[in-house]
């Protein structure tokens, strides 16, 4: 949806940079992690953070579209969005990027 709706110009590039780059980080460190034998399975969870991530994504998508199905520009409320889930985006990376790495720390 970000990389879309970046594309049509409606979001900024760097948002969807930003969101496609922490998923990318997550899941990638999740590999690492389980080729290295840690078991993410069953000790890796979500953090309320990214759920409350998840959620103002969401709605900044379902904002956007609405704006441009019926015409109606909130500058304001959008702004306000986009810079929630940029900060969150930035915040649950570095959350998972440090749980991460104590998990390879707690194998050593």
């Amino acid at each position: 949806s970000f990389i879309t709706l970046a594309i049509k110009g409606w979001l900024p590039d760097f948002l969807a940079i930003l969101v496609v780059s922490r998923d990318v980080i997550i899941v990638g460190g999740l590999i690492v992690l389980n080729f290295w034998g840690i078991d993410v399975k069953n000790t890796a969870r979500p953090a309320w953070t990214s759920k409350l991530n998840t959620l103002l994504q969401i709605l900044l998508v379902l904002f956007v579209l609405l704006e441009q199905t019926f015409g109606f520009y909130q500058d304001g409320a959008r702004l306000l969005l986009v810079v929630g889930v940029t900060g969150l985006t930035l915040l649950t990376a570095a959350q998972y990027i440090t749980r991460g790495m104590a998990m390879v720390k707690d194998e050593v």
